[in-house]
């Protein structure tokens, strides 16, 4: 039962390591030509997005957006 179990943990991990290295090509190309990233986030929910008094923004889909750009970019306010 565990061979069984261990061969098919090795599928689906391969598989889903294949679908990983998917290529993203004239969207990538767009964004990186354009020097930044637009990331849409739904504004006012409270842990998700919400900009303080000094019009900093904050939450899980501002540091979502925030990692994207310090992936493409090296720098997370691009």
């Amino acid at each position: 039962m565990n061979r069984i179990f261990a061969a098919a943990a090795i599928a689906a991990l391969s598989t889903v390591g294949l679908a990983s290295t998917a290529h993203a090509g004239k969207d990538l190309d767009a964004i990186k030509g354009r020097g930044q990233l637009i990331c849409g986030v739904n504004t006012g929910v409270a842990g998700f997005a919400v900009a303080d008094n000094q019009g900093k923004w904050t939450g899980l889909d501002v540091d979502v957006c925030r990692a994207a750009a310090a992936a493409l970019f090296g720098d997370s306010r691009r």
